[in-house]
């Protein structure tokens, strides 16, 4: 079969992608793109750092006004005009308890909660969350300011929220840049839309540059926030815009072509880009266009209406963010409970503040890693290994002090029952990999078309003998009944097996295990009221191998429907699909 040739629209300025792509998607063109985003100046990202700014310093009521102003805390339109006329001439006593009660409550969170727990609550109590999550590039935003955050807590060991906001807004002040990227559009599109930046290092049949203009391609009269031992001369920003105008034309393989508009619809005139006349003239032809005039960003979303721009807009990023990042069983997982479950945590990826649980299992998890490839695995040397290092994991843990120490008491008060019972286990035979990532290919189907996701896992344990691949995934609760871990109970879902099944899957599509028999199983290693780990091991069938994949090519087709964004669960108290309602 011939492949189909590759475009690439090439382009100065990340502004004219988003032009290109309105012009495509007018007329039905697919095309896909890298949209970024600078956290600090996009409107949800300024719309946090009001909103923190002002928690940190009660008195800073211009924050507090732009933060009503913005559609955070839940206000109707004629209360947030009545509220940003009384904060604006003074008179705001009372507003915080009356009118916002939400600001009361994160007041006194502030002085105990612990630094990233408050950062979430933060976002959910004022309404900023539901407003993050409606687009996926917003979503991104905020998920990159508590990664931040996250990193500037644990690199300087901050409790405090007050203490993280103070070291946050300094930070914005000494960045000059935090810049994000997501991937919209159509993910098997021929068409791909970039700035002559994100073009290096990739080649293309076609290439296309718009907008190929000095007024485009040369900045006039821009500043700088930042005193520098040298201020940039014209001479260094034409030698550089020239380096990636080639960068840009050099990506054509086979034909290159340049757009170079004289003039916009209000007349006003620009000149063609002066390096289009050093080429060389016999390598080239000219051809005079005549022009269109009219705003493709602003009839794309006349026609087609916001509501359904934003839904679409929506599909194509969890399209691109599996055939690109794969999925892995979590997502499933969370996609079968509830498809709202599976919008936010597997697609959106809404931040969440870090938990007892989670950071439990997380210290577990490293621990027994460490285990695993010690020379010691008699119980004390187990025990050794589980308390230092659960204690170093706790050290940089970002939760609040008291849930800490509470975490280390009962892991320490464990570590001699989970040597005893898995003195054994931790002591077999055979080559040993953990914290493994292991790949596999899924084709699945959608309106006739191919559609192939890389399925992944990070597998905790792999013990690879010479017939038999045995795989251990932890779980840091106490041993469930067979019956429960494949869901054949009342309060179970059998996301347990799916797992096991998921992994076995993973490690037949890889030509390393392919021959050998897989045994994937489960450790429990809360210890119960007797001080037993168990490890279950439960029989996989060809039959249930089947079952999974079709789980698969049933979120495939919801996805690629879009069914996946109306569809909702039976739990009456699902947390997550009334969070659709409010941002969908």
């Amino acid at each position: 079969m011939k492949e189909k040739p590759t475009i690439a629209i090439i382009v100065r300025r990340n502004r004219d992608v988003e032009r290109v792509l309105a012009l495509l998607e007018q007329n039905g063109i697919p095309a896909s793109a890298e949209r970024g985003a600078d956290i600090f100046s996009h409107p949800v990202g300024a719309l946090y750092f009001d909103l923190i700014e002002y928690l940190a310093n009660p008195g800073n009521v211009e924050a507090l006004a732009r933060t009503v102003a913005g559609g955070l805390w839940n206000l109707d339109f004629a209360r947030k005009t009545a509220l940003i006329r009384l904060i604006r001439a003074g008179d705001f006593a009372g507003i915080s308890r009356s009118e916002i009660p939400a600001i009361a409550k994160l007041q006194k969170e502030i002085t105990k909660d612990g630094a990233i727990n408050f950062l979430v609550l933060a976002a959910k109590l004022s309404g900023f969350e539901t407003l993050a999550e409606r687009n996926p590039l917003s979503a991104e935003v905020w998920r990159t300011i508590v990664a931040l955050a996250s990193d500037i807590a644990e690199e300087k060991s901050i409790q405090s929220p007050s203490v993280l906001i103070e070291e946050l807004l300094a930070y914005r002040q000494s960045a000059e840049t935090k810049s994000v990227k997501i991937t919209v559009g159509r993910p098997d599109s021929q068409v791909r839309v970039m700035t002559a930046h994100g073009s290096k290092g990739l080649e293309f049949d076609y290439v296309f540059l718009p907008y190929a203009t000095d007024e485009a391609w040369l900045s006039r009269g821009h500043g700088s926030s930042f005193i520098l031992p040298r201020e940039k001369g014209d001479e260094d920003e034409v030698r550089d815009a020239r380096r990636l105008f080639y960068v840009a034309l050099t990506r054509a393989k086979k034909h290159a072509s340049i757009i170079a508009p004289l003039q916009d619809a209000l007349k006003k005139e620009f000149t063609p880009l002066r390096f289009i006349s050093e080429l060389d003239a016999k390598s080239i032809s000219q051809t005079d266009l005549p022009a269109l005039f009219g705003n493709p960003l602003a009839r794309t979303v006349l026609a087609s209406g916001g509501e359904e721009k934003q839904k679409m807009e929506i599909i194509e990023y969890a399209k691109n963010v599996l055939t690109e990042s794969g999925l892995s069983v979590t997502a499933l997982n969370h996609f079968l409970t509830c498809p709202s479950q599976f919008l936010y945590k597997s697609i959106l990826k809404v931040p969440e503040a870090p938990s007892v649980a989670s950071e439990k299992g997380n210290a577990m998890h490293e621990a027994l890693s460490y285990v695993w490839h010690q020379d010691n695995k008699s119980e004390e040397g187990i025990v050794a290994t589980i308390e230092s290092t659960v204690k170093a994991y706790f050290d940089r843990s970002l939760l609040p002090m008291f849930e800490k120490e509470g975490a280390v008491e009962t892991l320490l008060a464990d570590a001699p029952k989970v040597a005893k019972a898995l003195i054994s286990l931790l002591n077999s035979e055979g080559k040993v990999l953990t914290e493994t990532w292991v790949e596999a290919s899924y084709e699945g189907k959608y309106g006739g078309n191919e559609v192939i996701l890389k399925l992944h896992g990070k597998l905790d344990v792999v013990v690879d003998g010479q017939d038999k691949t045995l795989v251990y995934d932890y779980k840091t609760k106490e041993g469930m009944s067979v019956n429960a871990i494949k869901g054949e109970t009342k309060s179970d879902d059998g996301g347990y097996f799916r797992q096991l099944i998921f992994y076995k899957i993973l490690l037949g599509g890889n030509t390393k295990y392919k021959n050998k028999s897989i045994e994937p199983a489960l450790v429990f290693i809360k210890p119960d009221s007797k001080g037993r780990c168990p490890t279950i091991t439960l029989p996989i069938t060809s039959a249930d191998e089947k079952r999974v994949k079709d789980e698969i090519q049933s979120l495939i087709e919801s996805v690629w429907s879009g069914k996946f964004l109306t569809d909702t669960c039976d739990d009456k108290d699902c947390e997550w699909c009334p969070m659709k309602k409010e941002t969908l």
